[in-house]
């Protein structure tokens, strides 16, 4: 009888789908604190090996950290967040996980500093 597969294993089978090697050697490279930059034209996959990037920095991460994924553009969060809930299910993006624009970032740090000033909270 066939083994089902686990859902752990769909989407390795996926991503090995999606991917060429030098894609999953780029997603895979690195340790959880090393970052990478990804530099290609337009439809080369450079938003798959972000998504694919953030599931296996995600998994290899303890409970206590998170992963990041920075854009410039709402549009290209939103993308990179579809991408991430397809290969890896929606449960990726709860916290510390996040995908966020720079501006957003900042904004929310700010926001942040601006409440212990008034609240005198550290």
């Amino acid at each position: 009888m066939a083994e089902t597969p686990t859902p752990r294993r769909r989407r390795r089978s996926r991503l090995a789908r999606e991917l060429t090697s030098s894609q999953a050697t780029a997603a895979a490279r690195g340790t959880s604190a090393s970052s990478i930059y990804i530099e290609a034209g337009p439809g080369s996959g450079k938003t798959m090996v972000s998504a694919a990037r953030f599931g296996v920095l995600r998994f290899r991460a303890s409970e206590d950290r998170g992963v990041l994924a920075l854009s410039f553009t709402r549009a290209a969060t939103a993308e990179l967040s579809r991408r991430v809930r397809m290969l890896w299910g929606p449960t990726c993006l709860r916290w510390p996980n996040r995908i966020e624009t720079l501006d957003k970032l900042l904004l929310d740090l700010l926001q942040g500093v601006r409440n212990e000033l008034v609240t005198g909270a550290v």
